[in-house]
This record gives C-alpha cells, sequence and structure tokens, in this order.
C-alpha cells in the first residue's frame, strides 16, 4: 500500500494504515478495496506484466514506487543493464535455483545423511554420486556463463542436464 501526498507515492506498513484508519473504522476490520483506501488517501497498485527484454545484457527489476499510467496506478519493472558484477550474482542464483529446483536444502541433507548411514540401494547411491557430479558441474558452470555476455543466463541450453536418476531420487526426499 502507498499513501499519497501531493499526488506522490510513499509506502505505507499496513500497521500504519490501520492506526490511520482507527477513528474511522471500528476494530472488526476493513476492506482493501480502492473506494475504501481512496477516503484515507492510499492507493494498493496492481503489478504490470513482466516486460520482454535482452537476458543477454539486461534484467528487469520491479519497481518499489508506483507509477500513473492511464489514470491507474501501477508497479512497474525497471530493465537494468547487467554489469560484470551484476551478471555474476545473477548466475549464480540461477545456478542455486536450478540445482535447488531439483533438490532443495532439505532434500540434499536428508540424501547426504541416507548415503552417509549406507540406507541408499545400489541404484540410489549410483544416482546419488551423479547428482554430486551434476551439482559440481554446475558450480563450475555459472562463472564462466556470467563471463561470456555472448550467452544468455536462462537459457537451459547452456546449463549441465541433470540425470534423469537424480530427478527420480531427488523427489523422494
Amino acid at each position: 500500500m502507498f499513501k499519497l501526498k501531493n499526488n506522490t507515492p510513499t509506502p505505507i506498513a499496513d500497521k500504519e494504515f490501520r492506526e490511520l484508519i482507527a477513528p474511522a473504522v471500528p476494530p472488526r476490520g476493513y476492506r482493501k478495496e480502492p473506494e475504501f483506501l481512496a477516503q484515507f488517501g492510499v492507493i494498493l497498485p496492481d503489478r504490470s506484466e513482466r516486460p520482454t527484454y535482452d537476458a543477454q545484457t539486461q534484467t528487469i527489476e520491479p519497481d518499489v514506487l508506483p507509477t500513473l499510467v492511464g489514470g491507474e496506478w501501477v508497479l512497474g519493472w525497471t530493465a537494468v543493464t547487467l554489469t560484470a558484477d551484476r551478471r555474476l550474482a545473477v548466475a549464480s542464483t540461477e545456478c542455486q535455483r536450478r540445482i535447488f529446483g531439483v533438490a532443495d536444502s532439505t532434500a540434499q541433507m536428508n540424501m547426504a545423511s541416507a548415503a552417509a548411514a549406507n540406507m541408499l540401494t545400489a541404484d540410489q547411491m549410483t544416482a546419488y554420486q551423479s547428482g554430486l557430479q551434476w551439482i559440481a558441474q554446475m558450480r563450475g558452470t555459472w562463472r564462466g556463463l556470467a563471463a561470456d555476455t555472448s550467452k544468455d543466463i536462462t537459457a537451459d541450453a547452456n546449463w549441465p542436464t541433470c540425470p534423469t536418476a537424480v530427478v527420480a531420487l531427488a523427489a523422494g526426499f
């Protein structure tokens, strides 16, 4: 939510809003409907659709303040040119997202514990070891991918493929 002052939005926390409306609204609650909020100079803008952008040279970040578009307050997006440091951060985050997409931290800990306790079958142990190799490949890929500005960090073709046995094993944990 945002409070409008001289038609300029500033963020307002839910607690602050409740304090603002307390004299006018019974303690049982309120509805976050535009007409109601407008009585107090407060808006709850919608988020616009993600724009298209060049994933090799840019990223998009959500705007923190809304803008007035066609008479409606909207939270938009800003395209940001990827500096070398920013590309490193984006590639690192993408690597982590892809690994956790197969096995989150809990699944990884549980698989490691099962392997250490010799509780995996031979096939499961082979899949577990393949998973460790895949993670090492992933970690070995992201820095080079970040450095090569001709490559799209988000393209599947630029990342090692996770073996299907690893996906199946991780799904059980």
